[in-house]
């Protein structure tokens, strides 16, 4: 398998699927992510596509955050 990896972290498998061990921008623990391609039940079975799916999810984590702290901001102006 050649090096082409460039996300943050490790991806490995899991039984013969692989998962994605990493702390994502903005977390402060690291996690193990199954790298489930969207509309499938399971994890990846092959290196170049679980790849992709640890790049969609790490592209999109800034926007989970954003999400996040919008809900958290809307919850405390609803309780002033």
């Amino acid at each position: 398998m050649s090096s082409i990896k460039n996300v943050p972290g490790s991806i490995y498998l899991n039984g013969d699927r692989y998962w994605w061990n990493v702390t994502l921008p903005g977390e402060e623990k690291r996690k193990s992510i199954p790298l489930k391609p969207a509309g499938v039940r399971y994890a990846a079975k092959d290196y170049h596509v679980a790849l992709e799916v640890a790049r969609e999810l790490l592209r999109h984590s800034g926007d989970h955050r954003a999400y996040r702290n919008r809900q958290q901001v809307s919850r405390c102006n609803r309780q002033s």
